[in-house]
């Protein structure tokens, strides 16, 4: 059930795009984009604390600003 609706709902952000002509989902590979998250994961866990500190405080002031 959860792979018919994430289908149907991805037909739909295809359609009109270059990628239209996708019409079945065990054809589709998703090799690139789970490569893609697995280089980000282990960017961010060669990340040392502070610099994961520093990124969330910086991160805080933008969605919060001081008035």
């Amino acid at each position: 059930m959860f792979i018919k609706n994430f289908f149907d709902g991805f037909k739909k952000v295809l359609k009109g795009g270059p990628h239209k002509h996708v019409t079945d989902f065990t054809k589709c590979d998703f090799t690139k984009i789970y490569l893609w998250d697995l280089a980000r994961r282990e960017k961010n866990k060669a990340i040392t604390t502070d610099e994961k500190k520093k990124a969330k405080a910086e991160k805080e002031a933008v969605l919060n600003p001081i008035p």
